[in-house]
């Protein structure tokens, strides 16, 4: 069913509509302004994931979906595409929950070494939404903290907008970062969308080698919390209804105004339309 219409609206939310809940605990974090990720290290609803696939072997894996653990639990759509109609979340602590759909992961990079390290398998084109990976973002994410010496960690990836390979850069503090901590890394020479990761170089030891992973994502929806055990109830006129890809392996980060993540409760409707 298409949806044109507030009526059509609430005709495809009572004909197709599904809850998914979500109720995770609350974990340390790295700090004021950061991200931390939901994925492995908080307890609850959806149950926690596993470390991604080795980066230097390519595994099927590396792709997760809705099926794998700890994803969000969501339907596929009998015909037509899911869309996102209304988020009601609560936090203890103040921040933002974002919804995002996780397309590609790989973990066990390691930070103590200058030599070069490439990724296998990651050429695998993107297989939701747009398959030349426009929209998707390039984030780095802590399964083993590395050491606390700073470093520039420099990521080259294939660009869709230019067709070649582009770099991203990442500046690791001389503190070493929380496990479950997700970091943006920075496009350069006006890159906005990754295809996939080629490589992954350090100019400095860290010190400890760590277990940091790649995260290609793209976002859904950003929902923020302006107060402490604020609860927020956002819905989406018609024509700005968020679309959700068959086999979307939905997953949540939140972003820190503390040291914790906070208790993290909600869920989502999504129908067909």
């Amino acid at each position: 069913m298409a949806i044109t219409s507030l009526a059509t609206l609430k005709s495809a939310i009572q004909s197709t509509g599904q809850r998914v809940y979500a109720d995770k605990g609350n974990v340390a974090s790295e700090g004021v302004g950061l991200y931390h990720s939901l994925w492995k290290t908080a307890v609850g609803i959806p149950a926690p994931g596993i470390n991604p696939p080795v980066y230097s072997a390519d595994s099927d894996l590396m792709i997760p979906t809705s099926l794998t653990l700890g994803a969000l639990p969501i339907r596929n759509a009998g015909s037509g595409s899911l869309r996102l109609t209304q988020a009601n979340f609560f936090k203890v602590n103040t921040g933002t929950v974002t919804i995002y759909d996780r397309l590609w992961h790989c973990s066990q990079l390691v930070t103590n070494i200058l030599t070069t390290q490439t990724i296998a398998g990651s050429g695998r084109p993107i297989n939701r939404g747009n398959a030349n990976g426009k929209g998707v973002e390039l984030w780095l994410e802590v399964y083993t903290a590395p050491g606390a010496n700073g470093a520039t960690w420099t990521i080259n990836f294939q660009d869709p907008e230019s067709g070649g390979a582009n770099a991203a850069t990442y500046t690791h503090p001389t503190n070493a970062e929380s496990v479950g901590q997700m970091m943006p890394a920075i496009m350069v020479y006006g890159s906005k969308s990754c295809q996939y990761p080629i490589d992954f170089t350090c100019n400095a030891s860290s010190g400890t080698a760590g277990d940091i992973g790649i995260t290609l994502l793209r976002p859904i929806v950003t929902i923020p919390l302006k107060y402490a055990n604020d609860f927020r109830d956002l819905g989406w006129i018609v024509n700005t209804l968020h679309k959700i890809e068959p086999n979307a392996c939905l997953a949540m980060m939140v972003r820190c105004t503390t040291t914790t993540t906070g208790i993290v409760r909600g869920e989502i409707e999504i129908c067909e339309g």
